[in-house]
């Protein structure tokens, strides 16, 4: 958790780890693709395509 109130880290939904430490196979929960995929704000994998046709905005 971070230290500063009213922030919290997005994580992994399947292994709880952020982006950069997450284990899981990376592919998109949609297309299934496996190009470009990015941890989101829901705690799940999409790829370019899917993040951008669903507004969906990446874990950085």
């Amino acid at each position: 958790m971070s230290s500063k109130p009213g922030l919290s880290r997005i994580v992994c939904a399947q292994c709880e780890q952020p982006e950069a430490k997450c284990w899981c196979e990376k592919f998109c929960v949609f297309c299934q693709s496996q190009t470009d995929v990015r941890l989101c704000t829901d705690g799940l994998m999409y790829c370019e395509a899917c993040r951008t046709a669903c507004e969906y905005k990446t874990a950085d």
